[in-house]
C-alpha cells in the first residue's frame, strides 16, 4: 500500500504539472481511487479481463515510442555496456532490485488458479512481458539519453513522448500515451488493492470483504498527501526501497521457505507417537 501511494503521488504530480495545473491535488488522487473502488466492486474477473486488454496496448506503445524517436536516437547511448564497471553494475546496482518488485505478484496468483499446473507457464509469460516492457523503456531512455539526463523518471518518459514524431498528420500523441498510462495506473492500483483486501480477509477470517475497499482507499488517499514532504519521500526511495527491500526479498523470503520445509518434513515427537 505504501508503494502504491508513492506511485499514485508521483503520477498525479505529473498530471497536475502537465494538464491540470489549477486542479487541487486531492481531486486527481480521488479520481483514481474512485476507479479503484468501482473495479473492485465488480470483482476479480473484471480486473483480470481489463488487464488482458490493456497489456497488449502497453507493449505496442513501447514499440511505437521507439519508432517515433528514431530521428533522435544514437547508439552511443548504450555504451559502456556494463556502466562504469562490473562491481558498479552488479554489486552496487543490486540496491535497485525494487524495480523488479512486480514479480512478487506471482506469489499471490497461485490461490486464484483453477489449475495449479498452469502456474509455471503463467510465470514465464509474466516475466517475458515484464522484460519486453523494461527493455523497450530502457532502450528509449538510453538511446536519447542526452535529452533526458537531468529529469525525473516519469517526467523523462513523458519528455520522450513529447519528442516523438509521427509525421505532420499526427500531432500531440502525448495525450494518447497519457491516457494509456492513466488506464494502466488504475489497473495496477486495482490489482494491488484487490490483493490487499484478500490478505485482510484471510487474516481476519472475514466472509464478506466487499466493504474493505472504501477504508483502504481512504488510507491510500491520505498517504500521498503525507508523502508530499520531499524529505520523507527521499527517505523512502533512497533508503527504505533500496535497502530494506533487500532484507524483505532475500532475508524474510528465505526464512519462510526454510521454516516451511521444516514444518513439512520434520514432525514433532508427540505427533509421531500419536
Amino acid at each position: 500500500m505504501l508503494t502504491s501511494s508513492t506511485i499514485l503521488m508521483r503520477f498525479s504530480d505529473l498530471l497536475q504539472v502537465v494538464y491540470y495545473k489549477n486542479a487541487p491535488h486531492i481531486y486527481i488522487i480521488g479520481f483514481f481511487l474512485l476507479g479503484i473502488c468501482i473495479a473492485n466492486k465488480f470483482g476479480f474477473k473484471s480486473i483480470v479481463k481489463t488487464n488482458f486488454i490493456i497489456v497488449p496496448f502497453i507493449i505496442v506503445s513501447g514499440f511505437i515510442l521507439l519508432i517515433g524517436l528514431r530521428k533522435y536516437m544514437s547508439p552511443s547511448g548504450i555504451y559502456p555496456i556494463l556502466g562504469n564497471n562490473v562491481k558498479e553494475t552488479f554489486v552496487n546496482g543490486s540496491t535497485n532490485i525494487f524495480a523488479f518488485s512486480g514479480i512478487t505478484y506471482l506469489f499471490f496468483i497461485m490461490p486464484s488458479l483453477k489449475n495449479k499446473k498452469d502456474f509455471k507457464s503463467i510465470g514465464i509469460i509474466f516475466i517475458t512481458i515484464s522484460i519486453i516492457i523494461f527493455v523497450l523503456t530502457i532502450l528509449a531512455l538510453l538511446l536519447v539519453a542526452p535529452f533526458i539526463t537531468h529529469s525525473e523518471e516519469l517526467l523523462s518518459i513523458y519528455l520522450l513522448v513529447r519528442l516523438a514524431e509521427f509525421g505532420e498528420f499526427l500531432q500531440r500523441t502525448d495525450a494518447l500515451f497519457i491516457f494509456l498510462w492513466i488506464i494502466s495506473t488504475l489497473s495496477y492500483l486495482s490489482v494491488t488493492i484487490m490483493y490487499v483486501i484478500t490478505i485482510f480477509r484471510k487474516n481476519l477470517h472475514l466472509k464478506d470483504s466487499s466493504e474493505l475497499c472504501f477504508p483502504l482507499c481512504c488510507i491510500i488517499l491520505g498517504s500521498p498527501l503525507l508523502l508530499r514532504n520531499p524529505t520523507l519521500l527521499s527517505f523512502l526511495e533512497e533508503v527504505v526501497y533500496k535497502y530494506y527491500v533487500l532484507i524483505l526479498v532475500f532475508g524474510i523470503s528465505l526464512l519462510i521457505m526454510i521454516l516451511a520445509n521444516i514444518k513439512k518434513g520434520v514432525k514433532p515427537k508427540w505427533l509421531k507417537r500419536n
